[in-house]
């Protein structure tokens, strides 16, 4: 039996005021502080810990929905790129599946092996490699955890 319009946005409204009180409610509101920046940490904190965990539950998620059958990793039986239609569909949840086109990687040592054995000299090797690479800017991950004085 599937769900209403009205059903549909009072679950959709439900779980929405649920997750969005959290840090108001007594056990999950920032304790007293005098600190201006407090508020600030403790909602980074919290959003943090929350994205974590939300993480946690979709992956886990998925583990159940491929054991199950009702969705499949990508490296069984991939569909053609540019499919994007509805994959699945249940009494109240359709999945959707996008097929994107999959990144391109050069592996260069494999890339100058192969040159060097049909005769690219090693030092024209190592100045294209030189003149193709680009470096990106280093990841900064910051990982905000609460602090306990005992």
């Amino acid at each position: 039996m599937g769900l209403t319009v009205s059903q549909k946005n009072k679950i959709t409204d439900a779980v929405n005021v649920a997750f969005n009180r959290i840090g108001d409610t007594p056990l999950t509101k920032m304790p007293d502080s005098d600190d201006n920046s407090a508020p600030v940490l403790w909602e980074y904190w919290l959003s943090y810990h929350l994205n974590a965990m939300a993480r946690a539950r979709l992956e886990a998620a998925k583990v159940v929905a491929e054991k199950s059958g009702v969705i499949f990793g990508r490296d069984h039986d991939p569909f053609p790129v540019g499919y994007n239609d509805t994959f699945c569909t249940g009494d109240q949840v359709a999945v959707w599946l996008q097929v994107k086109s999959g990144a391109r990687r050069v592996n260069i040592d494999a890339m100058c092996d192969y040159l060097k054995s049909h005769g690219v000299n090693a030092s024209l090797l190592i100045e294209a490699v030189a003149l193709a690479t680009n470096t990106s800017r280093p990841a900064h991950e910051f990982r905000p955890s609460l602090l306990a004085r005992d």
